[in-house]
């Protein structure tokens, strides 16, 4: 899997270098970030479990749950102005 997400690094910067515009390519910052949660690290009272990219949707998602409470958040870490929120029992 990692393979996959530095072959997409590797294209991001192909395109880069080439001046191709697209919208999908512009998901750097956000993921770059959330691939530097390590597992059982804290943050804000939550602890993070699982980190994985998924290249092929340009994204990282990030598993955590809360100490206190044992609530299950799903962070989405991708380039995009949409956003969306959601939390269901």
């Amino acid at each position: 899997m990692w393979g996959r997400y530095l072959a997409a690094r590797r294209l991001l910067s192909l395109s880069r270098t080439l001046n191709q515009k697209s919208w999908r390519w512009k998901s750097g910052s956000a993921n770059e970030k959330a691939l530097q949660y390590k597992i059982g690290e804290r943050i804000h009272g939550f602890t993070v479990n699982q980190v994985t990219a998924v290249p092929e949707l340009f994204l990282t998602a990030v598993k955590l749950s809360h100490e206190n409470t044992g609530a299950k958040y799903l962070h989405v870490a991708r380039e995009d102005s949409n956003n969306l929120f959601r939390f269901s029992f």
